[in-house]
């Protein structure tokens, strides 16, 4: 049977805090590094759903694991079928005006696509 996303998320929270005191760093580093809150550092490292993929992001990049992000679905062979077989992938449609939390999570991605770009790993 296949793992809960609860359990996939606790894995990745528990390496990223195993990465976090191998590199001998305080929670209070890496948030203040990360420019993230200690509780929400805390939330990463117990692997809550409810935390944004650009604070995940952000936590990587300063603890110089973001080439695992680029790992994610890059042997996705039934993907690149599609593709290989001119298969169109529907975009979705541009919703409104992004407010709130959402525009938040927004930067965040922007700010971690711009550091991978910048290492040319995008």
């Amino acid at each position: 049977m296949f793992p809960s996303d609860s359990e996939i998320l606790a894995v990745v929270g528990e390496n990223i805090r195993l990465a976090r005191l191998g590199r001998r760093l305080t929670a209070e580093q890496v948030a203040k590094m990360s420019e993230i809150s200690r509780s929400t550092l805390r939330q990463v490292e117990k692997g809550a759903a409810n935390v944004s993929m650009g604070k995940y992001c952000k936590v990587l990049v300063i603890l110089g694991l973001q080439n695992d992000l680029l790992k994610i679905g890059a042997e996705d062979f039934e993907g690149r079928k599609s593709k290989e077989w001119g298969l169109k992938i529907k975009k979705r449609a541009r919703q409104g005006k992004i407010t709130g939390q959402a525009y938040s999570d927004q930067n965040n991605k922007k700010d971690c696509g711009s550091f991978l770009k910048l290492q040319g790993e995008l």
